[in-house]
C-alpha cells in the first residue's frame, strides 16, 4: 500500500505506507533518498565484509550493518584493552562458590577431585568391581526382560554347530535337551532337565584369558542356582 505523497527528491516513486507513520506521521523521503544530490552517491566497500554499499559524499559509510560494525571494533587491540581495564579488579561470578572435595576410590584407591560429598568411585569399572552377585544378578535379569518387551529379542547369537551338536546329543541320549536355557539371568546353550546338565559350546573364541575367566564364573553362577552338572565341549577349527 503506497500514499499519494511522491518523494520530495524527484525520482517519482510514492511513499510506501508502514505502521510506525502513524506516531511519527508521514515523511517526505523514501529511506535514502535525504540527500542533496542523490545523483552524488558513492559505492563504498564494507571493512568487514567487502560488501559495496551507498554512501555520500558528506558522510562515507563504514559498514554494511552493526554486525559488521560490532565485529570489526571486537578485533582491534585499543577495544580489548578498555574491555581489561574495565574488568580489572572485578571477581567473576563463580570463582570460590563451588567447593571441591579430595576423595579415593574404594576399588583402585585412585585420586579423585569432585564437586559431591558421597562420590566413592571413579569410573563405572570400579563400581562394577565392588557389586554384590545379587546385585548383578539382578542387573542382568532386568536387561534381559528391556530387552525382551522392547526390543522383541528374547534370545541371543545361536553358534555356528550349536544345532548339530545337540541334536546329536538328543538322538544318542533319547531324552530333551532345552536349547537357550534361561537362569539367573545367562543363557544355557542347552539343558536336560532328566539328567540335571548343563551344556555349553565353547567355540575358538572361548579359548581367550579374558573369555575363560568370564566363562568361570558364569558357570558357578549356574552350578549355584540350578545345582546341576556341567558338560563343556570345545571345538578346534
Amino acid at each position: 500500500m503506497f500514499y499519494n505523497k511522491f518523494c520530495k527528491c524527484g525520482c517519482g516513486k510514492r511513499i510506501e505506507k508502514k505502521e510506525y507513520h502513524k506516531k511519527y506521521g508521514i515523511p517526505d523521503y523514501i529511506s535514502g533518498h535525504n540527500i542533496s544530490n542523490p545523483s552524488k552517491q558513492i559505492i563504498v566497500k564494507c571493512k568487514e565484509c567487502g560488501k559495496e554499499i551507498k554512501s555520500s559524499p558528506n558522510k562515507i559509510r563504514q559498514f554494511c550493518n552493526g554486525s559488521c560494525k560490532n565485529k570489526y571494533s571486537w578485533k582491534q587491540p585499543k577495544y580489548k584493552e578498555k574491555l581489561r581495564k574495565s574488568h580489572l579488579g572485578q571477581i567473576p561470578w563463580n570463582k570460590n562458590t563451588v567447593k571441591k572435595y579430595i576423595k579415593y576410590c574404594k576399588t583402585c584407591n585412585k585420586k579423585i577431585i569432585t564437586k559431591r560429598k558421597n562420590q566413592i568411585y571413579c569410573c563405572l569399572r570400579c563400581v562394577g568391581l565392588d557389586m554384590s552377585e545379587k546385585t548383578k544378578n539382578k542387573i542382568r535379569v532386568s536387561a534381559l526382560n528391556y530387552l525382551k518387551n522392547t526390543r522383541n529379542i528374547p534370545y541371543p547369537c545361536i553358534g555356528r554347530y550349536e544345532t548339530q551338536i545337540l541334536d546329536y546329543l538328543e538322538n544318542i541320549w533319547d531324552c530333551k535337551i532345552e536349547r537357550q536355557y534361561k537362569s539367573n539371568g545367562y543363557f544355557i546353550d542347552g539343558y536336560c532337565p532328566m539328567l540335571n546338565l548343563a551344556i555349553e559350546i565353547d567355540e575358538p573364541q572361548h579359548k581367550k584369558k579374558k573369555k575363560m575367566e568370564k566363562d568361570l564364573k558364569r558357570e558357578k553362577n549356574i552350578q549355584e542356582n540350578l545345582h546341576c552338572s556341567f558338560l563343556r565341549i570345545s571345538i578346534e577349527v
